[in-house]
């Protein structure tokens, strides 16, 4: 539960359903150690001037895609082009040549053994894609739950306000019930595993904490000074905070401190554990 710590939006309420999926999706990614995974992430915030994606998502992305990285897997990390600049920014600043956003531009079918989505925005009843203002933005938004829900993959999905990728599988009254809009937002698109974070960036990051700690990956990618080089990258290419639409340091509203208490807690937990 610590990666879902409700930052106000009720995301502690809808992991509840899902408690146990944390666990399943490291246990599906370990079992096929070394295959290839996709990941798709980019939050497009249109308000922001200029627009620009989200720090949301691709923060905990490339802590993860680097985790997995480690473990011998090869990663695609997609996007689409309003994104890509901020998603790769991320990358890039992981130290690891190999990982580069992509933008999917169609045609066959990845093979990937698992499709990992964080914090992408998946369509809704109305086929509408929403941000958590119930705003359609559907224009300036790449059908890339279309292309998840395509493969023959097992699906992990992250997400945080009932609109994204994978929240689909939770109960269509609940997501109403505790989230504002959620009838109106709330993303059709399923998923196998999902876990649900106060921030789709601590969801991610306990994904990729589970995997080290199980398999003593080197714990510098779990660092926080990873995670703020990761996060000043984003910032530096233009990325925003999702809630208060401004480029700063922040994610979703909060302050770094107030940020990587969560990530730190859920370190000192699986330390205790291990």
């Amino acid at each position: 539960m610590l990666a879902a710590t409700d930052t106000g939006r009720g995301s502690s309420r809808l992991a509840v359903p899902v408690l146990g999926d944390l666990g399943a999706a490291a246990g599906s990614l370990l079992e096929h150690r070394g295959s290839r995974v996709g990941i798709i992430t980019g939050f497009y915030i249109s308000r922001a001037r200029p627009p620009a994606a989200e720090t949301d998502g691709p923060l905990g992305v490339a802590v993860l895609a680097q985790t997995l990285s480690l473990l011998g897997s090869a990663v695609d990390v997609v996007t689409d082009p309003p994104c890509l600049r901020v998603v790769d920014a991320a990358l890039g600043a992981v130290g690891n040549p190999e990982l580069r956003a992509r933008v999917w531009t169609g045609g066959e079918a990845p093979s990937w053994s698992h499709a990992v989505s964080v914090e992408r925005v998946g369509r809704a009843v109305d086929g509408t894609y929403r941000n958590m203002l119930g705003v359609d933005i559907s224009e300036v938004t790449a059908p890339l739950d279309t292309l998840y829900e395509s493969l023959d993959a097992a699906k992990v999905a992250v997400g945080d306000g009932g609109n994204e990728i994978g929240m689909g599988r939770l109960d269509s009254e609940l997501v109403a019930s505790v989230v504002d809009q959620g009838a109106t937002i709330r993303s059709i698109v399923t998923c196998d595993h999902l876990i649900v974070g106060g921030t789709s960036n601590w969801g991610a990051f306990a994904l990729a904490a589970v995997l080290a700690v199980q398999t003593g990956v080197d714990p510098t990618i779990l660092s926080a000074m990873t995670s703020r080089r990761i996060l000043d990258a984003m910032v530096a290419a233009g990325g925003v905070d999702g809630v208060s639409a401004r480029s700063e340091p922040t994610v979703d509203g909060l302050s770094w401190d107030q940020y990587w208490a969560v990530p730190e807690r859920i370190l000192d937990l699986l330390s205790q554990a291990s």
